[in-house]
């Protein structure tokens, strides 16, 4: 309702802890809620229009009907870096799937072996026909899928080598 209502009054609005807080709404207080994250320099305007739905005598009230209650009581404002300030590393889409296939060659240990590891290795593939280059944690997470997806392998056919020999 609020990022929409800002993004009619040309506002980019983005919504955060969305998904996190619509799958497992149990843990809205541990991350705030949803939030709803504007650029800094539309900050001050947004406040202003979040605060007139508010004030409006209908549609911004909250589902009370009490013209005093405001539509979005815990308004407020948050020094937030921008996405691109972060540090975070952007990983390509190679190296994105090489983490996939280690995830996949690790839980493959645990549950169901030779299938997570059919799926690692058809991401290892995927990986290596991507048009983005592996980085250096990439290649490395590739290599050790790969040594988990062989390992696993060698020991299925043994396991198999052996029950059909006897």
């Amino acid at each position: 309702m609020a990022r929409e209502l800002l993004e009619q009054n040309g506002i980019a609005a983005v919504l955060r802890d969305e998904g996190l807080v619509g799958v497992h709404p149990w843990l809205s207080n541990a991350v705030g809620g949803v939030k709803v994250v504007v650029p800094a320099e539309d900050a001050e305007r947004a406040v202003e229009i979040l605060e007139g739905a508010g004030r409006a005598s209908d549609s911004g009230t909250a589902d009370t009907g009490d013209a005093s209650t405001p539509a979005f009581p815990d308004l407020e404002i948050a020094d937030e870096p921008e996405p691109s300030e972060t540090n975070a590393p952007v990983l390509s889409e190679a190296d994105a799937l090489a983490a996939r296939a280690a995830f996949a060659a690790y839980f493959g240990l645990l549950l169901l072996p030779p299938l997570f590891h059919f799926w690692s290795l058809w991401l290892l593939i995927q990986a290596s026909r991507s048009s983005t280059p592996l980085g250096e944690r990439g290649r490395k997470q590739a290599w050790r899928a790969l040594a988990v997806d062989l390992l696993v392998f060698a020991a299925a056919g043994a396991v198999l080598i052996r029950v059909l020999t006897h």
